[in-house]
């Protein structure tokens, strides 16, 4: 089970670093050629979760992010 952290408890230099890691894991996403959608199902989450990561409305916890750049990266690997 994947759980994302709230971004409205944070501090104003972790929502910095967070809109950072957002950016950087939507453009794996793209860079891999993945919709939201089919990213989902691989990480066995809702659209609506690689949604919330990506605009930054949540925080993935290490699990989820650990899976979340494996799964994009190996896909530019294999494809590349």
């Amino acid at each position: 089970m994947f759980v994302c952290y709230n971004i409205d408890m944070m501090e104003d230099n972790e929502i910095i670093a967070s809109v950072r890691l957002s950016e950087v894991l939507r453009k794996l996403r793209e860079a891999s050629g993945l919709t939201q959608r089919e990213l989902a199902e691989k990480l066995n989450v809702s659209r609506q979760t690689v949604n919330y990561v990506e605009k930054n409305r949540v925080l993935p916890n290490r699990e989820l992010l650990v899976k979340w750049v494996d799964i994009t990266i190996m896909r530019r690997v294999k494809d590349g």
